[in-house]
């Protein structure tokens, strides 16, 4: 919530007559006491401890504390792994443990104080603790209080009514909550060696294989180091899809993959005019890790599927000269349309990971919409003229091409000019077949205007 004015609503509603009633405690406290001194006055005794015991009510802002550090670790689970939300919960559980310890060590003291000003019998006299820095009274607070619920032991005993009750209950609350907290930690801790062990059990069975089959030391030590990338980013927070509907499993799948795919011309507009499409297109993605000096495709190879480099560093070599691409870069996008062989090699310079499309996989699901059908066509034609005229390799095509052709296109022109459904407005004039493949409608729309198949490395 960003508005200033529902802010001040939810705290008028909320927060605000507690804060309001403690900022009036410490006023009338303050009244009472004169400036921080008490009055001399034996009435005023009664009223000045009734007001300092219900300063303790500030205990009650835990309870925005708790919300605050569930909505962080909510966040921080969206973004890190498992096992950093582990972490975060052993954290958690120390901070209550370590506040619940400190807020009863003051309270244990108050009591003992308060006795020993009215002249009542108190735990601080037996050893005279009184006298003793205020650091050492502190500490010893918090020991007995540890005593309380641990085996540990504790001299100091209870000496009046009041300090055998607040003794009691600290027993009880150090069972209900620095108990539980620490079943927390022991589950949260096993929970980790659960996970190193999973860990383990997978990289055991690997070099157990690898010992077994007398593999080389040399591949021995690339096969174990490319399987600990793999698992470490693998997750281990899998979504199980059948909780979920379709609709959901298709928005997820697009908000995981629309930042590899809305840079390419083509993708974006097919975005802004067919989201359901794009969704589908996202799902249809296959990733691939590749260890380094592996080929991702090679000079000559049959062209099959759309390459985009999502993470990692590759090289890539064309006529004899190589590249670094350490960003998200789309290769092959030609092959979406046409037949065709690769005409350079593209190869990981570091564990990477490779997201591709396969042309099959792109007919299917763009058939599902012939306004769709219609826009690709008219793409894929413009594309291939323009990577014809202008020279352009196979495998490597400028995105700013890739825009041009998508400028003249009749889907692009709508989506300027109104904001109604493209449906309503896209003027289908070809008949369009059931597709088996988008590239033989291709073929069949521009088979008297392709120039030869070998000066455009395309086969149709």
């Amino acid at each position: 919530v960003s508005s200033q004015k529902k802010i001040v609503k939810k705290y008028l509603k909320t927060w605000f007559l507690p804060d309001f009633g403690l900022v009036a405690l410490d006023y009338l406290l303050l009244a009472f006491t004169g400036n921080g001194e008490e009055k001399e006055s034996t009435l005023l005794v009664g009223p000045v401890r009734v007001l300092r015991g219900f300063r303790l009510l500030r205990l009650i802002r835990i309870a925005k504390a708790k919300r605050s550090m569930a909505l962080f670790e909510e966040n921080l689970g969206a973004k890190s792994p498992e096992r950093i939300m582990m972490f975060m919960v052993l954290f958690r559980m120390t901070a209550i443990i370590i506040l619940a310890t400190h807020l009863l060590a003051c309270g244990w003291f108050a009591i003992g104080i308060s006795a020993e000003n009215a002249g009542a019998r108190n735990w601080l006299q037996p050893y005279h603790l009184q006298e003793e820095s205020g650091a050492f009274q502190y500490w010893t607070c918090i020991h007995w209080v540890l005593a309380q619920c641990t085996p540990a032991p504790s001299k100091i005993q209870a000496e009046n009514l009041d300090e055998r009750i607040y003794n009691l209950c600290v027993i009880i609350i150090s069972i209900l909550i620095i108990g539980t907290c620490l079943g927390r930690i022991s589950a949260s801790m096993q929970q980790l060696n659960q996970m190193q062990e999973e860990r383990s059990r997978r990289l055991n069975k690997i070099k157990a294989y690898l010992h077994a089959n007398h593999v080389p030391r040399d591949l021995h030590v690339r096969v174990e180091v490319f399987a600990e990338y793999a698992i470490d980013r693998s997750s281990s927070l899998a979504l199980d899809h059948k909780l979920l509907s379709t609709t959901l499993v298709k928005e997820l799948q697009m908000f995981e993959h629309k930042h590899i795919l809305e840079p390419h011309p083509m993708f974006d507009l097919i975005l802004q005019g067919f989201q359901d499409i794009f969704c589908d297109i996202c799902g249809g993605l296959n990733h691939r890790v590749y260890e380094l000096g592996e080929p991702v495709f090679k000079d000559g190879n049959p062209a099959t599927c759309m390459h985009i480099c999502v993470t990692g560093s590759f090289y890539h070599e064309l006529h004899a000269r190589g590249t670094i691409v350490d960003y998200v870069c789309h290769f092959a996008e030609m092959s979406l349309f046409a037949s065709g062989v690769h005409c350079s090699t593209l190869s990981a310079d570091s564990f990477a990971d490779v997201a591709t499309f396969a042309a099959a996989d792109f007919a299917t699901i763009v058939s599902r919409s012939p306004a769709c059908i219609l826009y690709v066509c008219e793409y894929a034609k413009n594309l291939i003229d323009d990577v014809y005229n202008s020279g352009h390799e196979f495998d490597v095509v400028p995105l700013s091409t890739c825009a041009d052709s998508s400028r003249r296109t009749e889907l692009y022109r709508l989506l300027r000019q109104t904001d109604n459904t493209i449906n309503e407005h896209l003027e289908i004039t070809v008949a369009i077949p059931k597709l088996k493949d988008v590239r033989n409608f291709v073929a069949s729309l521009l088979e008297n205007e392709l120039p030869e198949p070998e000066k455009l490395q395309v086969l149709l």
